[in-house]
């Protein structure tokens, strides 16, 4: 049976500039193990927080829950969206920051999918590329008048999204290799310019009967978003290390599931505020569908 195990933020994945950290940093959420059904739909639930600030000013801490799709058309080529709901909590006792909390409709993404290599020789090993956009469907702001609420939900501009996965199939387990970049494509009308994000990492799966564990970690990189001024986001520029643990349920189901959690390590960050996060956390359950 074909399981498709989203994490991100992923990947990113909410995505970095939302969450601060992100479950996409971790693994790219548009990772897919396998294409042997037409349409697979994914629904990871994401906890993750932020603290900004030598003692904690600033906490932002984000619930995500997203709608995954991926159609296969051909054997080598699928079309993948994921559209995220997110609830984004304020906290602070720095100047100017107010405590609130939003809802809304964060940037979506829409890749392809094209296997590169399929080696059916010896050890089996699959490369698949993908490329795509993420959309700018979040709300946006006119001024940075509150710089940890630039924007509630995304980053404003359309990005490309480029990525890869490699996979080996070993007795009794994988081992993934994966990496992907967001490049933002322009500045926004209000002179808001967003960083670009990167990772790059590897993770081993083992793989039981009735269960899975995966071990595996990675660099997260992270340019700051700012306005034209110069003016940093606080809560974005940093550069981590990560160690990403994952428990896969009910493989042999209709439901598969899979239990995550990510833990970051900021070696250095790009702005006056000191950044870090207890960890992502996060729930998904998949379903396959033969068209």
């Amino acid at each position: 049976m074909r399981v498709w195990w989203l994490t991100l933020l992923l990947g990113f994945v909410p995505s970095p500039a939302d969450a601060g950290f992100c479950t996409a940093c971790a693994r790219p959420r548009f990772l897919a193990q396998g294409d042997r059904h037409p349409l697979s739909v994914a629904l990871p639930l994401v906890y993750a927080q932020t603290h900004a600030g030598s003692a904690d000013e600033a906490t932002v801490t984000v619930l995500e829950l997203d709608s995954a799709w991926s159609l296969t058309l051909h054997p080598k080529v699928a079309l993948e969206l994921i559209l995220p709901v997110r609830l984004r909590t304020i906290e602070g006792d720095a100047a100017g920051v107010r405590s609130e909390q939003q809802l809304g409709i964060g940037d979506s993404q829409v890749t392809g999918r094209y296997r590169l290599l399929e080696l059916q020789t010896g050890d089996p090993l699959d490369l698949d590329l993908r490329a795509g956009l993420a959309l700018p469907f979040a709300g946006t702001t006119a001024a940075p008048q509150v710089d940890l609420q630039y924007v509630p939900f995304g980053q404003q501009v359309l990005q490309l999204v480029v990525g890869m996965q490699a996979t080996l199939q070993l007795d009794g387990a994988r081992l993934l290799g994966f990496g992907w970049a967001k490049l933002p494509l322009y500045e926004s009308g209000p002179g808001f310019q967003a960083g670009w994000r990167a990772t790059a990492g590897a993770a081993y799966v083992f793989d039981f009967p009735a269960f899975g564990l995966e071990v595996g970690g990675g660099v997260y990189l992270e340019r700051a978003d700012r306005w034209r001024d110069g003016t940093l986001i606080p809560t974005t520029g940093h550069q981590d290390v990560f160690v990403r643990l994952g428990l896969r349920l009910f493989q042999d189901t209709a439901w598969p599931t899979e239990l995550a959690v990510v833990l970051p390590v900021v070696l250095s960050s790009e702005g006056p505020a000191t950044i870090h996060s207890p960890g992502t956390f996060s729930l998904s359950v998949a379903r396959d569908f033969a068209l």
